[in-house]
């Protein structure tokens, strides 16, 4: 997956399917895709060594996607000012958080609110999505 696909993930899906497409679908991860039957093997050796599941064994973060999402965890500092407004309407918190936790109060499946929550995480994240070398 490269930046712009998931870009596109962000403004199609929901977070729930984004989160899916993400952690649960069963593709090769980024770190694999030069040797995709090293995954198969890494996740055998994972699946008898741990007695679970192969669909249990998944990579993800940057190791998934071939690109970070953590850089100065803004996302992290975003979410604890959605929390703390989400608690406390009055609260003293950043522009972006207020914009979406008004945008997830109500009616989230709204095109405006969708709108207004993509634009927030769009301006969070997009500096960051650059395509590992």
């Amino acid at each position: 997956m490269i930046p712009d696909e998931f870009q596109q993930l962000i403004e199609e899906q929901t977070d729930t399917q984004l989160l899916g497409s993400c952690l649960y679908e069963d593709m090769v991860p980024y770190v694999f895709e030069p040797k995709p039957e090293a995954w198969d093997t890494f996740r055998y050796l994972l699946v008898s060594s741990f007695n679970v599941g192969r669909a249990d064994i998944r990579v993800v973060g940057s190791g998934r996607l071939g690109f970070s999402l953590k850089p100065g965890k803004k996302l992290i500092k975003l979410a604890e000012d959605i929390d703390e407004q989400l608690e406390d309407p009055s609260a003293d918190t950043s522009e972006p958080s207020k914009k979406y936790a008004r945008a997830i109060e109500k009616a989230s499946n709204d095109k405006a609110r969708r709108a207004d929550r993509h634009e927030t995480l769009c301006g969070i994240i997009k500096p960051f999505l650059k395509v590992k070398k």
